[in-house]
């Protein structure tokens, strides 16, 4: 998985490997990760939140797709088809 690269764009992938990690510095704590648990909380935030943007983004990009094809037809500002 890949590391977080400062300057790069944060992403599911690196979310993921972060959790991986938070999950086996937990797993050796003392306590068994509870200081770390808001961590770990914040992180599954952060992907989850991702993950919805991302699934919305390619609805978008879906309904364009459908868009152009329509052959002859225009979007009015109405959201009406001619």
């Amino acid at each position: 998985m890949p590391r977080f690269v400062p300057g790069q764009p944060i992403t599911v992938e690196t979310l993921e490997w972060a959790l991986d990690r938070m999950a086996v510095i937990m797993a050796e704590a003392p306590d068994q990760g509870v200081t770390y648990l808001p961590i770990w909380q914040r992180l599954e935030r952060e992907r989850d939140a991702l993950l919805t943007q991302n699934d919305a983004m390619a609805a978008v990009r879906a309904r364009q797709k459908r868009l152009t094809v329509l052959q002859g037809q225009t979007l009015t500002t109405m959201g009406e088809y001619r």
